[in-house]
């Protein structure tokens, strides 16, 4: 048995020997045919995902004419050809764009109050449009006085505006001057309707009424705009200046 065990570790450190000397001279062997080309090496790379191809936009004639220029101002770009919903190219703040149509004169408002049309002057001087503030008086929609008729003198007006506040009636006071003296008013309105409807409710507690239209001016401010972009304005109503 021992026998048989040395036979085989003999030929065990045989085999690793010739393997070993295979190895050292395998270059030749393979030069002289004896062994076979070894496969190339293979290095696995991950998969890398193709960028994506980038569309053409051709024009009607196979042009590339349809496809928008850009216009690369500083760090920012505008898009040539691009509009907003007012019909006009995007303005950034504060400036007028080169696209833009620029008004000559408009005038814009109007303003009911002052404080409005200041705060409208000040952004379009900002933006470099020339702006003034113009004061005008118009006729503005009259006012309806409802009045008790005038009583024979101020006593007796007294008593009348008296037996009203009892009678539940607010925001009433005796006039002391003008036609309708020692007249008892009972609210001033701007509505015809809420007028005569007050005038019914104090007629059915007794009292002859009567309802006076009366006219009235109003301030109102418009602006008189040059050299604006229509953009600055497109949130006002204007017409264009009278030349004459």
């Amino acid at each position: 048995m021992r026998v048989i065990l040395q036979w085989l570790l003999v030929l065990v450190i045989a085999a690793a020997l010739a393997t070993w000397v295979a190895w050292l001279v395998r270059d030749d062997l393979v030069a002289a045919g004896l062994l076979p080309e070894p496969p190339p090496d293979e290095v696995g790379f991950p998969a890398q995902p193709l960028p994506p191809l980038e569309p053409e936009v051709p024009d009607s004639d196979g042009s590339d004419s349809a496809v928008p220029d850009w216009d690369v101002t500083g760090t920012s770009a505008v898009l040539q050809g691009a509009v907003t919903e007012t019909g006009q190219p995007p303005l950034e703040a504060g400036q007028t764009g080169a696209y833009a149509e620029t008004l000559d004169c408009v005038v814009a408002g109007p303003f009911n109050d002052r404080d409005g049309a200041v705060d409208a002057v000040e952004r379009l001087r900002a933006a470099g449009a020339k702006a003034d503030i113009e004061e005008q008086t118009v006729d503005a929609e009259p006012y309806y006085l409802v009045y008790v008729e005038p009583a024979v003198s101020r006593d007796e007006a007294r008593r009348t505006l008296l037996a009203l506040q009892s009678q539940g009636v607010d925001d009433v006071a005796v006039i002391r001057t003008g036609e309708r003296v020692n007249g008892v008013s009972v609210g001033r309105f701007t509505s015809h309707e809420f007028a005569n409807a007050r005038l019914e409710r104090i007629s059915a507690l007794g009292y002859e009424m009567n309802l006076l239209a009366i006219d009235r001016d109003q301030t109102v401010y418009r602006l008189r705009v040059h050299n604006a972009a229509a953009d600055l304005l497109a949130h006002l109503p204007y017409v264009v200046c009278d030349e004459g």
